[in-house]
């Protein structure tokens, strides 16, 4: 019987503490972005890499031990930025964790990131018009659209699978 420290992760993927520690101060060493709870979470589950329960419990000891801190954006979300300490340690004991999975990991932060950042500039907006619907894309630049796309569909319905699901 599996314990809930091993539960879900896939053949390679870590089973101890220490290995998760020190990905997750190189997933942010690496990204040089601070990431949130969520993120990382998502990243290394994305392909079974660590156990949700034992990437929580590591967080908690990487924040006391000094190795990554939290930090607060303007919304009161709280992000993770790895610390020096953090960054030693990464580079020092990186190669006890299968090279395998820190890629794997890198990978799914760079996906996540792209994503994260193609949400923040594309946005999309249904609005009914006459016997149907006008749905707008607009991509958004620094202080101007960098597209815009207006089109009309006869039904929300494809409104919504079509164009908003791209975004």
């Amino acid at each position: 019987m599996q314990d809930f420290f091993t539960q879900g992760i896939e053949p390679g993927g870590l089973t101890s503490g220490q290995e998760t520690r020190i990905l997750v101060c190189h997933l942010l060493n690496s990204v040089k972005k601070p990431l949130s709870p969520t993120q990382i979470n998502s990243i290394v589950q994305q392909d079974g890499l660590v156990n949700y329960f034992e990437l929580s419990s590591c967080i908690a000891q990487l924040i006391r031990s000094g190795h990554i801190v939290p930090q607060y954006n303007k919304d009161g979300e709280d992000f993770y930025t790895v610390t020096e300490l953090g960054v030693e340690t990464a580079k020092t004991f990186e190669r006890t964790v299968p090279k395998s999975v820190r890629d794997k990991a890198i990978k799914a932060a760079i996906k996540l990131l792209a994503r994260v950042e193609r949400d923040r500039t594309a946005k999309t907006n249904i609005t009914p018009c006459g016997d149907g619907f006008n749905v707008e894309l607009r991509m958004a630049d620094v202080d101007s659209d960098l597209m815009k796309l207006e089109v009309f569909l006869p039904e929300k319905n494809q409104a919504r699978c079509r164009f908003v699901q791209i975004v």
